[in-house]
């Protein structure tokens, strides 16, 4: 937008997420992007500022650091609308980080979590999405892409897994024997705990509990929990908060990978996790 027209948000209320010019040097990368949002009005300066502070902080890490850009150098404004509303708007940042040989992989990782901070959380929905990036239309790697690229540097192409193993039938009694009246749910929770350990975790399938609050849905899983005493056997999920790039990072972050994954209100959890 040109100075001195109506503008709801104020460039003064952006200035702290705006950071000094980059100058591009063979150790640092430099991403252009391009954020996307349709709006029917005019966009306002409260919910504005607070998705921005919302992505910057889940895009930003010790290595890779996210802030409000400008769409070019001759351009003073970070953000752009595309026409009279209603009509879609823009929002231009930069992605900094230090080149490496794994740089792509940790600049993929670090778009995956800004495209799902964008989008925001089932409970917090805030609908950007990722345009363009350096000019271009962007897709994350696939796992396969990334393991393929990690194989082909010499890196570690594999990762460890906890392990775990069945306990007897009178340790399974014990740990659930607080819970009363629920015989066939509990044979298929622990089922479905058994089935990948017998078959060296080539089939692996899921159980889903429901019920009333105060039906003993977490409480089960709490118990089935005690049936694998190493730490890293089993990964804990809160579905209200959960995204897909949160749950990479702290799986990035794990010595160990889990065998299994415990989602507690899957049900409030965004679809896109």
């Amino acid at each position: 937008m040109k100075k001195g027209t109506a503008n709801p948000i104020s460039r003064q209320s952006f200035v702290t997420f705006m950071g000094e010019p980059v100058v591009t040097t063979e150790s640092t990368i430099v991403v252009n992007i391009e954020i996307r949002k349709h709006f029917e009005r005019a966009i306002q300066e409260g919910p504005a500022t607070n998705h921005v502070g919302e992505m910057i902080k889940a895009v930003t890490t010790a290595k890779w650091t996210l802030e409000l850009a400008t769409k070019s150098e001759e351009s003073t404004e970070w953000y752009q609308e595309h026409g009279k509303y209603p009509t879609s708007v823009s929002i231009f940042f930069r992605l900094i980080g230090k080149n490496s040989s794994n740089a792509d992989i940790e600049k993929n990782d670090r778009l995956v979590a800004l495209a799902d901070a964008a989008q925001g959380t089932k409970n917090q929905r805030r609908n950007w999405t990722i345009y363009a990036v350096d000019g271009e239309k962007w897709e994350p790697m696939s796992p396969a892409e990334k393991v393929k690229l990690a194989a082909q540097r010499g890196g570690k192409a594999t990762v460890s897994y906890a392990d775990v193993s069945m306990p007897n039938q009178e340790m399974i009694d014990y740990v659930f024997e607080d819970i009363y009246g629920c015989g066939p749910q509990l044979r298929m929770v622990v089922s479905k705990l058994c089935e990948p350990i017998e078959n060296g975790f080539a089939v692996r399938s899921h159980a889903l509990l429901i019920g009333k609050p105060g039906a003993a849905k977490s409480y089960t899983l709490q118990c089935a929990a005690k049936l694998f005493p190493n730490d890293g056997a089993i990964m804990w999920i809160d579905g209200t908060a959960m995204t897909s790039a949160g749950i990479i990072d702290a799986l990035k972050d794990a010595e160990t990978m889990p065998r299994y994954i415990f989602v507690e209100e899957i049900d409030k959890a965004d679809s896109a996790a």
